[in-house]
């Protein structure tokens, strides 16, 4: 699948269908809260445009060869923008990860993985030290960073800070 995909910025006609996406997704996440529980996360994640309004954040979206949209994922290029409450919007030369969802028809195929490592590459560009990742036991992408960073010439420094994840970008 990887070969045949596309990871761009998000368009203005794909906005509610990633939104309706990432619902589907979190809804059905094991341990993670319903939307009866957490409303105004959900009301979130349908209008995850919105984040393109935000300095240095991207809405990014996975497309399969045959012009599906199969994935998304926000990418903040710096914590300020996070929006998550707590201390990871106070962290310098940090960005983050939020809201990556793969549709379980694409489950397995590559499409997180490269929506996670394309968001390793932006940091790395931008010349971000770490990128952080909220609840590390929900968040599969922990695994791609773990498997790959290394063969991406990068260091692996990895602390916990209420409840995020960082993981040093440094090079080697």
């Amino acid at each position: 699948m990887k070969k045949n995909l596309q990871i761009r910025g998000i368009r203005e006609s794909e906005l509610r269908k990633l939104g309706n996406l990432m619902i589907d997704v979190y809804s059905k996440l094991e341990g993670f809260p319903a939307q009866s529980e957490q409303p105004r996360y959900y009301e979130t994640l349908a209008d995850i445009g919105r984040f393109t309004e935000k300095k240095d954040a991207k809405v990014l979206v996975a497309i399969a060869y045959e012009g599906e949209l199969v994935g998304g994922v926000v990418y903040f290029g710096d914590m300020a923008e996070y929006g998550s409450g707590g201390s990871a919007t106070n962290e310098k030369n940090v960005s983050g990860i939020r809201f990556l969802a793969v549709d379980e028809r694409f489950r397995n195929m590559g499409v997180g993985k490269a929506l996670t490592l394309f968001c390793i590459d932006l940091a790395r560009n931008q010349k971000i030290i770490s990128l952080s990742c909220t609840r590390p036991r929900l968040c599969k992408s922990h695994g791609i960073f773990m498997k790959n960073l290394v063969l991406r010439g990068l260091k692996i420094w990895i602390s916990c800070k209420n409840n995020f994840q960082f993981l040093d970008l440094g090079f080697i």
